[in-house]
Parts: C-alpha cells; sequence; structure tokens
C-alpha cells in the first residue's frame, strides 16, 4: 500500500501544480464576483479530475493494456504517436514565437477569463481538468497494478 501510495504521489502532485488551471484560477479571481467564481472553477476541476480517473480506472479494465505482464504494442503505438505530436506542436510554437523586441500577445483566453459567468467559469475548470488526462492515466495504471498486487 505505502509502495502504491509513493508511486502516485509525484503524479498528484504535477496535477496539483499544473500551471494552466492556476493561472486560469487567478485570473478569475481578480474579475468581478471572482470569489463566487473562483469557487465555482476550482469545484468543477475537482469534479473533472474525479470524472476522468474515474473513467480511466473503467477503461483501464476494460482494454487490456498488456500482453503476459509486459504493455501490449498499440500502448507503445499511442505513446509513440503522442509524442510526435507533442513534438510537432512544439515546433510550430518555437517557429511562432514573436522576434527579439517584439511584444509577446496576451492568449485570448486570458481576455475571456474576465467576462465569465459563474456557470462559465465551472465549465472552464472542468474543462482544464482534461489536461490532466495524461497523469490520470498513468495514475489509474498504477492504481490497477497496486489492486491487482493486493489480490494476487
Amino acid at each position: 500500500m505505502g509502495e502504491a501510495l509513493g508511486n502516485i504521489l509525484p503524479l498528484a502532485v504535477a496535477v496539483a501544480v499544473f500551471p494552466v488551471p492556476i493561472i486560469a484560477v487567478v485570473l478569475v479571481l481578480a474579475s468581478e464576483r471572482g470569489t463566487a467564481k473562483g469557487l465555482a472553477f476550482v469545484l468543477a476541476w475537482c469534479v473533472g479530475l474525479a470524472a476522468v480517473g474515474a473513467v480511466a480506472l473503467l477503461l483501464g479494465g476494460v482494454a487490456d493494456a498488456n500482453d503476459d505482464g509486459a504493455p501490449a504494442t498499440w500502448v507503445d503505438v499511442l505513446l509513440l504517436g503522442l509524442g510526435l505530436a507533442l513534438l510537432a506542436l512544439a515546433v510550430q510554437q518555437w517557429r511562432g514565437r514573436p522576434s527579439a523586441g517584439e511584444e509577446t500577445p496576451v492568449a485570448g483566453w486570458m481576455h475571456a477569463m474576465d467576462a465569465f459567468t459563474v456557470s462559465r467559469a465551472a465549465g472552464a475548470g472542468f474543462a482544464l481538468s482534461g489536461l490532466s488526462l495524461l497523469f490520470l492515466l498513468i495514475g489509474a495504471k498504477l492504481i490497477g497494478d497496486a489492486i491487482s498486487g493486493f489480490s494476487a
């Protein structure tokens, strides 16, 4: 049990300090009626994390991700594809950066956060919880491994 918690703790810290939701909640708190919007955002973000984690745990049992103790081939292909997509996105971002001396524009979503209603802030919190999907999927796998280790 202690080993399972030790394996999951770094993932929990990574989800907790993920910068995009932190930036978003700070922007929401700085807006008009920020306390209500911030509370709605954080609660919806937590509900979203729980929902994505539950789905990941359920799908982990359905999609057989291992072949006799080793990862299945489709898992390796999926991880390779994800890595290549992230690499392509990084190259695109690098090429689109402003040149030296040019002012960096503020992202449009950052301007939009100021005009959010309480319900839109909650929706944004729920949606941003999906950005932690990779961490949650890894955590679900570790939880599944720990549970199967207890039953063995």
